[in-house]
């Protein structure tokens, strides 16, 4: 199998590459959780604690 990768070719088209990879990942953890046979509370508590964790590394 054979894959082309079209890499961006300036600062804006990289910032919108980022952008694109980061809403993907976090879709992804969301419907991952939703998947999940907890309470609505119970995700929304997970996510909020995923949130701190990440905004205490920047």
């Amino acid at each position: 199998m054979k894959i082309i990768m079209h890499y961006p070719d300036t600062e804006e088209m990289k910032t919108e590459l980022r952008h694109r990879a980061a809403a993907f990942h976090a879709r992804a953890i969301i419907d991952y959780i939703n998947s999940f046979s907890c309470s609505t509370n119970e995700k929304i508590q997970l996510i909020n604690r995923i949130q701190d964790l990440y905004s205490k590394d920047e």
